[in-house]
């Protein structure tokens, strides 16, 4: 994909959104970690890739989830903005 994206003058962006705490309490460890060091990993060795971990962005409170791992239309905009944001 990041081959195929740099031919194409496409910057990537790989993103892990935002998680209530008691569903990321939940999740397994040791298969997050291999997820964000992969992330971690293209967006360092590849200069049309950038990584965004909001995963506990502090910014999103508990009012912008609908539910665990599901923004609210409030979660939503606010991450619609963070995004737009990086992309600027």
């Amino acid at each position: 994909m990041i081959e195929w994206c740099n031919k194409r003058h496409i910057h990537l962006l790989l993103l892990t959104p935002p998680a209530y705490k008691t569903y990321r309490q939940n999740l397994n460890e040791e298969q997050l970690n291999t997820t964000i060091n992969c992330a971690q990993r293209m967006a360092l060795t590849s200069a049309n890739c950038s990584y965004i971990n909001l995963l506990e962005d502090s910014r999103f409170i508990a009012n912008d989830f609908y539910d665990a791992d599901h923004l609210s239309e409030i979660g939503a905009k606010k991450l619609s903005q963070l995004i737009d944001a990086t992309i600027k």
